[in-house]
């Protein structure tokens, strides 16, 4: 599974950007492990989600 999310280009202090050069992990693919992937891979991080599922939704797949 991948999720593509465009950056937007801000201005950071080095301080901050040194740390967006760590890797995230997301574990869980429902509402609230993608909305955090998105919202992190936005802010610049580099994230990686981990579902045990073959697909993504979490319990928003028995609806």
């Amino acid at each position: 599974m991948q999720i593509f999310v465009e950056k937007k280009s801000t201005l950071l202090s080095n301080n901050l950007r040194n740390s967006m050069n760590k890797k995230i992990v997301v574990i869980g693919s429902g509402f609230s492990g993608l909305s955090a992937a998105a919202a992190l891979a936005n802010m610049g991080y580099q994230v990686d989600v981990y579902e045990k599922n073959a697909t993504p939704g979490g319990r928003a797949r028995n609806f």
